[in-house]
């Protein structure tokens, strides 16, 4: 059975995670955060109930699948070496964890879909060491942190069930959309990206 890691149990990670939870798969579901009442509008595995307790550790509670693990942590230097997965799926809101899960998953061999949401947009792109763009080709430019603070429900709901569906698709060895992808609850943008020939994370998977 395939193992997939959610990295951030927020909008995005309690949609995926309540997804996957009904597929045959184990989960590692990875969150250092606390759930907060400002959570629950966007973040619908949680009640008020829920408030004070640990996202990871309580979304498996809720989620009661004996094949879920969670880990009351963020992602760092430090902890991503837990990501031991054959996928990890990208429910963060910043870009310096996404740096260091690309640079774990490219010298690892891991494949990753990296997925971000604001209150109008999302994106999607499938990260396969050695034969796609990592994420530093792309976004190595970019300020380093993109926290989220609004969300629009409709559309958290539809780039959690694009990034359910293109982890299943990618497990099961189907062909992957190559695309760098941006949505909206109106249109679809699919965006041809080139690999950075002197990316220096990339040089390590030659």
């Amino acid at each position: 059975m395939k193992t997939i890691a959610i990295v951030g149990i927020g909008a995005l990670g309690t949609r995926t995670s309540s997804l996957l939870a009904k597929e045959k798969c184990n989960l590692l579901l990875f969150d250092g955060d606390m759930i907060e009442e400002k959570n629950l509008q966007r973040q619908e595995l949680f009640t008020k109930r829920d408030i004070g307790k640990s996202k990871a550790i309580q979304a498996k509670k809720i989620l009661k699948n004996k094949n879920i693990k969670a880990y009351d942590c963020f992602i760092t230097e430090k902890t991503v070496s837990l990501l031991k997965c054959d996928l990890i799926l990208d429910c963060t809101d910043n870009l310096k964890t996404r740096f260091i899960i690309n640079e774990h998953a490219v010298k690892n061999n891991i494949p990753w879909i990296y997925t971000s949401l604001s209150e109008t947009t999302g994106c999607i792109f499938t990260i396969v060491p050695g034969k796609t763009p990592c994420f530093y080709c792309i976004f190595k430019e970019k300020e380093i942190e993109e926290y989220c603070i609004e969300i629009n429900p409709k559309l958290a709901d539809k780039i959690a069930e694009i990034q359910v569906q293109e982890a299943e698709i990618f497990l099961k060895k189907q062909p992957y959309t190559k695309e760098l992808r941006y949505y909206t609850l109106e249109k679809n943008l699919n965006i041809k990206v080139k690999k950075d020939q002197k990316c220096s994370i990339c040089e390590v998977n030659k």
